[in-house]
């Protein structure tokens, strides 16, 4: 069987009580079982499969079946996989200009496919995550300005007094 490229799986169309019950039988399998290799039995219509899984790729499963159950969309791809910056643009909710931009200054590693960039799915993960966090950090810090000096209190309030004149 060929590798997909990439495999989404949404949350839409998924029995959320069937997934949290997996969910749960597979954590407490992981939690009680600190060996390497877990072995799965799945039914299937009548026939039963029962084949011998790295716990690796059972933590993996648990990982997906998390973020549906929280309602996220889950996105399975190869971590050598290589992306264009259109597809690198898409991943990181920006435009693909932007990915350009990142690239020429360094932020964001690529290197030549004859004249055209790719990027590898890793290093845009990579990114991402250093953004995200970067982003956090910067909201907590302006939230910390914000209530040592009490701009919103005090905007809010003249909001409100400005509304009752």
């Amino acid at each position: 069987m060929a590798a997909h490229r990439q495999v989404i799986i949404e949350p839409e169309g998924i029995d959320l009580k069937q997934a949290k019950a997996l969910r749960a039988a597979l954590a407490y399998a992981v939690a009680s079982d600190a060996s390497s290799v877990h072995e799965l039995r799945l039914v299937i219509g009548q026939q039963e499969i029962k084949e011998a899984v790295p716990a690796g790729v059972v933590k993996g499963m648990l990982a997906v079946l998390e973020n549906i159950c929280a309602g996220n969309q889950v996105s399975i791809m190869a971590a050598e996989e290589e992306l264009t910056p259109k597809e690198a643009a898409a991943f990181l909710n920006v435009s693909r200009q932007y990915v350009s931009e990142l690239i020429q200054r360094g932020e964001l590693p690529a290197h030549k496919v004859g004249s055209h960039n790719r990027l590898y799915r890793q290093d845009v993960h990579s990114y991402r995550v250093r953004r995200d966090a970067k982003r956090e950090y910067d909201l907590d810090a302006l939230i910390a300005l914000d209530a040592e000096h009490g701009l919103y209190d005090r905007t809010l309030g003249q909001r409100i007094q400005g509304q009752r004149r």
